[in-house]
């Protein structure tokens, strides 16, 4: 597996956007990409009420035992692209975010899609403020993590 550990400032003005936009983490994107693994995820949890670090991994996956389409996922929406806790499914705090793997993306899934998005500009800055505002709100100081091996849309958790 490859893995990156990438220092983010969850606290900062930009809420560590300037950390995960560097040029080494597009590179890690790259060399990901060029080796077939599309799933990117946490290898440790992180918290976002804190300056830490962002422990990921990566690997080939495919096969999503829940494929689910947005509409699907009944949790409060947040805004056009946040679905969040309360959800009628489940009993863990967790964010969804309307990402999805696909041939286009090259099955790009997990903190890849949402990597890639933001080194692609199909996610602002803004729009990383939000989500990370989003994360901040309805996990506060607990520990959250990405495997995306079990729903195909991104999301994280808490442990």
């Amino acid at each position: 597996m490859d893995r990156l550990n990438v220092t983010v400032d969850w606290t900062a003005p930009d809420r560590g956007y300037s950390s995960i936009m560097k040029p080494r983490v597009k590179k890690y994107l790259t060399r990901c990409n060029r080796k077939n693994k599309n799933l990117i995820h946490t290898a440790k949890p992180f918290r976002v009420n804190k300056k830490g670090i962002l422990h990921l991994t990566s690997k080939r996956y495919t096969k999503w035992p829940q494929p689910n389409q947005w509409k699907t996922i009944k949790c409060k929406s947040y805004s056009k692209w946040i679905k969040a806790t309360p959800c009628k499914i489940g009993n863990k705090n967790k964010i969804f975010l309307k990402l999805k793997p696909t041939r286009k993306n090259n099955y790009s899934a997990g903190f890849s899609q949402y990597l890639n998005a933001l080194h692609k500009n199909k996610i602002t800055k803004s729009q990383h403020i939000e989500f990370v505002d989003t994360m901040s709100k309805i996990f506060g100081d607990n520990p959250i993590r990405n495997h995306n091996e079990d729903v195909d849309i991104f999301h994280v958790k808490d442990v």
